[in-house]
C-alpha cells in the first residue's frame, strides 16, 4: 500500500514514559491524549505485547523469551507513527534494560524523544497494584521496578501520581508539549 507524504516535515515529538507498573503511566498517558491534538496516538508496550500472543507477560519475561527483537519492533512501531502523527504516547518500561534508552534514540533518528519519570510513593503503588482489575496484581514486580526502574536515566521531566489525577498531571505536561527541551520537574 502507498501511503501519503506525512504532513509533517519532521517526525512528531515522541513522549516516552517510564515508571513501575502501577505509578500511573497508562492513566496519565490517555488523560494526556485527550489534550493533544487529532492524529496524536499512544503506544502501550502491554498492548503490544497483547497484540503479538504475550498478553499478561512483563515485558523483561517476553523479551528472555523472544530476544532482544521485540523491543526493536516496539521501538520501530514508535518512530513510525511519530512520521505521521503530531504526538507519540509511550507507555514504556523502558528502565527495565540499560540499552533500551539509547537503542530507542538511535532508532528514531531525529525525532524529538521526550522521557517522562512517572513515580509515586511506594504505599500508593502497592495499593494501585493491589486495586488492578486488567491483570492480576503482582506486587512483588512493582517494588522491583518502583526500586530500579529508574536506576541510570536522565528524564526530561518527572511526574509524581501520588497526589495527582491523572488529568492533573497530564495538564502539566501541556504547556511543554511544543518545547524541545524540558528543564522543570512536577
Amino acid at each position: 500500500m502507498i501511503r501519503p507524504p506525512s504532513p509533517f516535515q519532521h517526525p512528531g515529538r515522541i513522549f516516552i514514559f517510564n515508571g513501575a507498573s502501577s505509578s500511573g503511566k497508562t492513566s496519565l498517558c490517555k488523560a494526556l491524549l485527550s489534550l493533544l491534538p487529532a492524529g496524536s496516538v499512544l503506544l502501550s508496550v502491554d498492548d503490544f505485547l497483547d497484540a503479538n500472543g504475550m498478553g499478561g507477560m512483563h515485558l523483561i519475561h517476553a523479551v528472555r523469551k523472544t530476544g532482544p527483537e521485540l523491543v526493536r519492533s516496539f521501538h520501530e512501531t514508535v518512530f513510525r507513527a511519530s512520521l505521521h502523527a503530531p504526538f507519540v504516547l509511550v507507555d514504556h518500561v523502558i528502565g527495565e534494560s540499560p540499552d533500551w534508552t539509547e537503542e530507542l534514540r538511535s532508532q528514531c533518528g531525529g525525532a524529538k524523544l521526550l522521557l517522562v519519570k512517572v513515580a509515586c510513593d511506594v504505599e500508593e503503588l502497592v495499593r494501585r497494584e493491589h486495586a488492578r482489575t486488567d491483570r492480576k496484581a503482582d506486587v512483588f514486580h512493582a517494588l522491583r521496578q518502583h526500586t530500579s526502574i529508574h536506576e541510570g536515566l536522565f528524564y526530561d521531566l518527572e511526574i509524581d501520581t501520588t497526589r495527582l489525577s491523572p488529568q492533573q498531571a497530564a495538564a502539566l505536561l501541556v504547556p511543554h508539549a511544543g518545547h524541545t527541551a524540558l528543564t522543570t520537574t512536577a
